[in-house]
């Protein structure tokens, strides 16, 4: 006969299959040691050292209540690793061999705790034999959390956000930018015209450019080098009227330095002064030239003189009848500015149109 001790631990793997309601099959596996006394016959005693085993149990499990079970069990034990020296037993059978598989079969009384099952309707005897078996735990499987942001609020996300900084409550199109109704690189919500046309030139305010500052836009201004201050008609020309006794200095004529060669910038001007000219076919106009004081008096009235009939030559070949206009210079008499300042000689060199 012998007595032993057993110590060990066992991994339990205990599938669940619906249909077989409160039984649950199960395996089990692990490593187990025994020490102890061996006794022959009641006669020679032996020590029994540390010995390193792997049981296998195959088992069924029925449920009866929430934490408890009953098991019924087969197992059969493979002797591992040999650490036991006997002191000098023999017999006609080698122990080592005989001892190398152990089994066995029987009941037990499960105690769940940390897992709850179902209770099976009837209950169950007590079996003798209590064994701790817990049911694997199966981790729950965390699946990466992608946080998609959309910093501006705008309804776009940031990956798809061209741009991603617009102010809140800015109305934006599908790649996350600023709204820009009429194409003019400025977004509706900083365009204070935001329905300039296609392809207008538009200062930073989104509003197109007025270059002459007279309150007409250039795309429609027909006379864009008009002199700041100037008044000007919804065309952005000089207003002429062509009514007797009006005297109209015509801003925006200029000559070469010292020549009576009309500058190009002057065309529309003149332009715009034809067109008038025409629709009062009845009129007498007399286009008087005049000059600052600097300089010799009868040069400067010769230029002037000069200047004034390359302006009515200028209007004949626009249309213009040459009953209706006469050419006249006067050289520094009559100044409108003083001429001892700049901005002063520039007014009086001039350009009139005298209604007769």
């Amino acid at each position: 006969t012998e007595w032993f001790s057993n110590i060990g631990v066992q991994g339990i793997y205990q599938p669940r299959f619906e249909a077989l309601g409160a039984w649950r099959p199960y395996l089990a596996t692990g490593v187990s040691t025994d020490f102890g006394t061996v006794k022959s016959f009641g006669q020679e005693v032996f020590d029994l050292d540390w010995n390193l085993y792997m049981p296998v149990e195959l088992g069924i499990e029925w449920l009866f209540s929430e934490s408890f079970s009953a098991t019924a069990y087969v197992e059969n034990r493979i002797h591992s690793i040999e650490w036991d020296k006997l002191d000098g037993f023999s017999s006609g059978d080698n122990y080592y061999d005989q001892r190398d598989e152990l089994p066995r079969a029987g009941l037990g009384l499960t105690w769940r705790f940390g897992t709850k099952a179902a209770p099976a309707p009837v209950f169950a005897p007590v079996a003798a034999v209590v064994k701790k078996v817990a049911e694997p735990v199966v981790a729950p499987v965390i699946a990466p959390v992608v946080v998609v942001l959309d910093a501006d609020k705008d309804g776009v996300l940031d990956p798809q956000d061209k741009c991603a900084a617009t102010p809140a409550g800015v109305s934006v199109d599908a790649a996350g930018c600023p709204v820009d109704s009429d194409k003019d690189a400025v977004p509706d919500f900083q365009d204070k015209c935001a329905s300039t046309p296609a392809g207008v030139k538009v200062d930073a305010s989104g509003c197109p450019v007025d270059s002459d500052k007279d309150g007409v836009a250039d795309f429609q201004d027909k006379c864009p080098g008009t002199a700041v201050g100037t008044k000007v008609d919804t065309s952005g020309c000089v207003e002429i009227k062509i009514e007797k006794g009006v005297k109209l200095t015509l801003e925006g004529i200029l000559f070469k330095t010292g020549k009576a060669e009309i500058d190009s910038s002057s065309a529309p001007t003149l332009a715009h002064a034809a067109e008038a000219i025409k629709k009062a076919p009845t009129a007498k106009i007399e286009i008087a030239g005049f000059s600052d004081n600097v300089g010799n008096a009868k040069k400067n009235q010769a230029l002037s003189g000069k200047r004034a009939e390359a302006v009515k030559k200028y209007l004949v070949s626009l249309g213009v009848s040459t009953k209706q206009v006469s050419s006249k210079g006067y050289g520094a008499a009559q100044p409108i500015g003083d001429n001892k300042t700049e901005e002063g000689r520039a007014k009086n060199r001039r350009i009139e149109f005298r209604v007769k």
